[in-house]
This record gives structure tokens, sequence and C-alpha cells, in this order.
């Protein structure tokens, strides 16, 4: 071997050391400063962790999100702060607790706020959104649309929203970029094309269950129903609940072809070796559990807030599954962290670097979620426990204002022990009001463009009545 040969390879093998090295010790070695990875966030809009192959789901409902999990860091127990759209968005792009009065629908992201779209974007990335959601997320980011020097919005559920984000990655010329993909295939009514549900209808893995539609009040979209099947998933007076479930994994297996179709256009762009992909949700759906049908927002519940969170980057993230809870506040810090910007803004959030790499960490003990729709929840969940507290009456099932869950033992939180284990409940109760006090949060205000288009929008969505 020649020596200039026999040198290189050397280098080759003492760099391929110190990388193992680093990984284990929880510290990462990324690319010199001058060439910053792009980033790639892929969003699926109320996509429950549970309905995914690579969450142990029975349906193949995921091929190509579990091969993309099986590329870097699945989290098992991943935590949405809100179990609505704008709130949680929110939470995700400013690590901070959406406010506790936390606006209603029609209201955005605080401009005043710092985000992670800004804070990349002044630190040279070129940064776009591809979306087919509908008018919910335009009004969520409506005050920060400048943040974003490309931002398309398509119509729901058709392939074009992948091919637009093909041909802008084939033309943009200055790098690095970050891109967000939000997809929408998954949102009640559950409307993705019959080929991708039908699979699902007749395999008997749930029990026909037979629930009556809601009553015509006369709103032309009823948004939320307790105990009813809502008249905006609704269809053809059907009342059998597995035709809703499966109409639901229907639309995942339709977003998933379409994740698929994108990572397949990063590749052939070059793009899949020096890019991160961090594959989330905002929350995720009840399917039937707690009398809640085909809906989200109003409670806590873990089908709500428990979320798939995943991270790849080649070369740079190992293959593993780490079982620890975290938060969806600590996606920016991470980011942040692998890009080397950073920020001296406070967070929430805390950076999941040292988890992936293998070090103990006291983030995640206790996390938090809330939401502004009765019966006014907010919640506190630690590794094993979970507390709920329902602040108002309204559709209220357990009638306490308190429900506790043991989550090792009772994962569906069928059986509330909070008059069992008081001592227990009084110490989450406690770590929820010193929350409830200190949170650092953004604020939720409306868009100075939400004229009465948008709200029309919003009720023929079925958001609004």
């Amino acid at each position: 071997m020649a020596p200039e040969k026999k040198s290189i390879t050397k280098r080759a093998l003492f760099l391929g050391a110190f990388l193992v090295a680093a990984v284990g010790a929880g510290v990462f070695f990324f690319q010199a400063r001058n060439v910053k990875p792009n980033i790639v966030f892929i969003t699926l809009d109320s996509l429950r962790a549970d309905h995914l192959g690579c969450y142990g789901y029975q349906r193949n409902t995921s091929p190509n999100i579990d091969a993309l999990s099986r590329e870097g860091a699945l989290f098992s127990q991943a935590v949405s702060q809100a179990s609505w759209t704008t709130a949680s968005v929110s939470s995700i792009i400013t690590s901070l607790y959406p406010s506790h009065e936390m606006g209603q629908l029609g209201y955005g992201v605080n401009p005043k706020d710092k985000n992670l779209i800004r804070i990349l974007k002044k630190n040279g990335y070129t940064t776009a959104l591809f979306s087919d959601a509908p008018t919910i997320l335009d009004i969520t980011l409506s005050n920060i649309k400048g943040d974003f020097d490309v931002c398309v919005k398509q119509g729901n559920r058709t392939n074009g929203l992948v091919d637009s984000v093909r041909r802008w990655i084939n033309n943009v010329s200055r790098k690095p970029v970050f891109l967000w993909v939000y997809f929408f295939d998954v949102h009640w009514p559950y409307r993705a094309a019959e080929v991708y549900s039908a699979e699902f209808l007749s395999d008997g893995l749930y029990p026909h269950q037979n629930v009556p539609i809601a009553e015509d009040d006369g709103r032309r979209n009823e948004f939320f129903s307790f105990g009813r099947i809502s008249r905006t998933v609704a269809e053809k007076g059907i009342t059998d609940t597995s035709y809703y479930i499966a109409k639901y994994d229907g639309g995942i297996k339709f977003a998933d072809e379409q994740v698929g179709r994108l990572l397949r256009a990063l590749r052939d762009r070059g793009m899949d070796k020096n890019t991160l992909v961090v594959l989330f949700a905002d929350h995720g759906e009840s399917m039937t559990e707690h009398n809640l049908y085909f809906n989200h927002s109003h409670y806590l519940y873990e089908g709500l807030v428990r979320v798939p969170l995943i991270m790849v980057f080649p070369d740079k993230i190992p293959s593993k599954i780490i079982r620890r809870q975290v938060t969806m506040l600590d996606v920016m810090p991470s980011v942040l962290e692998i890009v080397g910007v950073r920020n001296n803004e406070p967070m929430e959030g805390e950076s999941l670097l040292p988890l992936i790499g293998g070090k103990e960490s006291r983030s995640g003990e206790y996390v938090f979620s809330e939401s502004s729709f009765s019966p006014y929840p907010r919640c506190v969940r630690s590794e094993n426990w979970k507390l709920i507290h329902n602040r108002g009456s309204g559709y209220n099932q357990s009638g306490k204002d308190y429900e506790l869950y043991d989550l090792k033992a009772d994962p569906g939180e069928l059986h509330n022990l909070a008059e069992d284990y008081p001592q227990i409940a009084a110490l989450l109760k406690d770590k929820l009001d010193r929350w409830d006090k200190n949170a650092g949060t953004c604020q939720l205000i409306p868009p100075k463009n939400n004229g009465e288009e948008k709200m029309k929008e919003l009720r023929s969505a079925g958001y609004i009545q």
C-alpha cells in the first residue's frame, strides 16, 4: 500500500472510532459550520402514534414511515402539549407552552415570540412551507408568514403537494434549506381514496359497534358531538365505528405513501445524506375512547396527546428506540443544537441529543398538556402516572374533577385511581399547580387579516359554528 493511501486509511479509521466514541458519550460530531445540514419537517396532522406499525400497530398502515424509523431515533413516549393544531404547532416552533388562556379558533402564533423558522432564516436557511391543510393551519401561521421564503398551500388529499415540493427542491438555488411539509390526509373527515381504506374494512380487527350520528340541529357541520358520531365525519348514515376506524387508517396509508414519495424526491436530489428529517404529529385522534368518536381537542387522553416523533440524520443519529417520555417542546432546541445555532431566548424544552447519545437525563420527568375546550382539562404525565384536572363540567364523562391513571397497568385509562392513591394524586396536583404558575408560555393572538372569509372557511371545515 502506498504511504499516502495508508495515511488516508489511518485517518479514516481514527475518525470512525472518534464518531463511535462521541455518539456513545452523547456528543455529536456534525458538519463544519459552513456546511449546515438541511432540515425537513414532516407533519401528519391528527396522527396518533399507536396506529403506526413502528409503534406496534397490527395493520399495515405505514410501511414508509416504519422504514424511516429504522434509520434513526424513534421516541416511543412523545407527548404533545395540546390536543388541537393551533396550540400544539405554536408550542413546537417556539418551545414554549401555549398560553393558559390558549386563545381560540382563529388565533395564531404571536410574531413577538421567537420561533424556529425565524431563527433558522436569520442563520442563512431558505425556509419553505408546503401544506394541504385547510384554513386552521393558515391562520395559525398567518402572523409569521414573512418568516417563510416560500409558502405553498394546495388542495386537500392529492398527490400534487409532493409534486410541488419535488419541483421546488429541484430548483432551489440557495442552501441550506428548512423544508416543512404538512400533510392533512389523516385528519377528519377521513376522505382518503377508497382503495386505501378498503383493505382494512373487512379484516375484523375492530368489532362492529353502532353509535348514533349526531342529530341535525340546523348547523351545516357539527364539529363536536359527545357520545355521537359528528356530522362532519358521518357518511351515508353509517353508524358502525369500525368503518370510520378503517377510513382513518386508510388516510394514514395514503399519507404514508406521500411520505415515501417525499423521501424519494430528497434522495433523487441528493439531499438524503446531509439532511435532518423530523417526522411528527401535532396531536392524535380519539377513535372510540371515553365516548368521544373521531375527534380531538376536548380531552387529553393518550390517543390524543401521545404522538409519533422520529428523528433521522444519516451517520449522525443512531438507529434506536428511546422509551423515556419527551415533549414536543424538545424538537426546537434539538434542531438548533444539531445545526449549531445558538438561541438566547428562553425555551421550555430541552435538547434530545443527550438521550439519543445514551445519557441519563431528568428532562421529561414530568410533562404537561392542556386544552381550551370543555371540560378545559390540563394534565401532568410522569413515566408511570397521569393526572388530569377537568376544570369545567361540560362533556366530563368521568364526573370527577381529577382523574388519575396508572399508565403501565392501565394504558387505556379505564380506571380512575384518584381516590385509591391520594398521595400520588396530591404529588401530581402540586406539580400541575406549580407548572400552571411558572410555565413559560407563548401568547396566541388573532391574525391581522382574519376576516369573514377565513371564518367562513373554518365553518365549512367544521371547526366553528
